[in-house]
């Protein structure tokens, strides 16, 4: 819930043993700099704030790409993603994962 943190994103960064800041420089290293100011990762942590699109679906993507398994959007952002992202982020083999949006892959990446 806003003003609450977000449970799943800490444990999962801790599970990781990385920092917010980590976090959006490996968005930034993955998506291109400047796509997320390197400090804007804790108000999602902390305050339990939801980024906008496409921003959900990239850290669930950098997530899940260095936990090697897939995670849901609802499940790291709670319920509380936006219309129109993906519901999952799926790794695939060999270092490589694709975005996967009701069953269509939009991107791959690797």
């Amino acid at each position: 819930m806003l003003g609450q943190q977000n449970q799943v994103l800490a444990a999962l960064l801790t599970e990781l043993n990385w920092s917010p800041r980590t976090l959006g420089r490996r968005i930034n290293r993955l998506y291109g700099v400047g796509t997320v100011a390197e400090s804007t990762p804790y108000h999602w942590r902390d305050s339990g704030s939801v980024p906008r699109p496409p921003l959900p679906t990239y850290v669930a993507s950098v997530l899940a790409r260095e936990l090697g398994r897939a995670l849901s959007i609802d499940e790291l952002w709670q319920g509380r993603g936006r219309a129109g992202i993906s519901p999952a982020i799926v790794p695939r083999s060999h270092g490589h994962h694709a975005t996967v949006v009701a069953g269509w892959r939009i991107g791959d990446s690797g």
